[in-house]
């Protein structure tokens, strides 16, 4: 049940308008439970920060070069390859999933795999046995002669944007109080930094990973929103 009071609390002169303010419970105990609660706005900030930042890398970008172009133009996405093969990049992927879990009997299944056996083992995960499968099914459609499909090429998935797998490596972790946005890919950092590579080029600085003074003050609005409000960021 709301309590609501009105209390006058200031008068330009003694007959002129009067500023009222109004106390309502229910508001307030809505307010004080929202700011207790700080990771609905960490949520926000987060999604936020992720966007502007994969806006400010893809901007900044440089054009892909024709020979990666044609590359991607004539490489598959598929699991498998027209050879029956495990795609080498799926496996690379499907292997940093299985390790970031903590799925060591997965990723030896995965190993056992890539060397040829496809005998049926005993860890049972899900992934890894549709990987079988498939390949499985592609060896016997290519013993029939059969042509094997492999999905969409690399530039027909990705529609020719600019950045790559470092474009899609943005990722927002929340612990406790702490916000941190990092960028996954092996030579983000030079790229955001600028410096010499390993093969002894040196990149120029992206500057991608940066919180401008009109982005800090959209952050209090974010978090004044859902504290007052309880309104999330479009």
């Amino acid at each position: 049940m709301s309590n609501t009071l009105s209390t006058p609390t200031c008068y330009c002169m003694d007959f002129g308008p009067k500023f009222t303010l109004v106390r309502e419970g229910s508001l307030l105990r809505d307010i004080m439970a929202r700011a207790k609660d700080a990771r609905p706005v960490l949520k926000q900030w987060g999604a936020y920060l992720k966007a502007g930042a994969k806006q400010a890398f893809i901007d900044k970008a440089p054009p892909l070069a024709p020979s990666t172009l044609a590359k991607q133009a004539s490489t598959g996405t598929s699991a498998v390859t027209q050879r029956a093969k495990v795609r080498a990049s799926y496996a690379r992927k499907l292997d940093t999933v299985l390790a970031r879990k903590g799925s060591g009997d997965a990723r030896a299944e995965l190993r056992r795999i890539l060397s040829g056996d496809l005998t049926k083992g005993v860890d049972g995960n899900r992934a890894v046995d549709r990987l079988r499968r498939r390949l499985l099914t592609a060896q016997k459609a290519k013993a029939k002669g059969m042509r094997l499909a492999t999905g969409k090429t690399q530039i027909e998935k990705t529609k020719g944007a600019r950045g790559g797998s470092m474009g899609r490596a943005f990722r927002v972790i929340i612990r406790g109080l702490g916000l941190v946005l990092e960028n996954s890919a092996k030579y983000s950092k030079v790229h955001d930094e600028g410096g010499r590579v390993g093969n002894g080029a040196v990149l120029p600085k992206w500057g991608f990973m940066f919180l401008t003074p009109s982005g800090k003050a959209e952050l209090a609005e974010i978090a004044l929103r859902w504290i007052l409000h309880g309104k999330k960021q479009q």
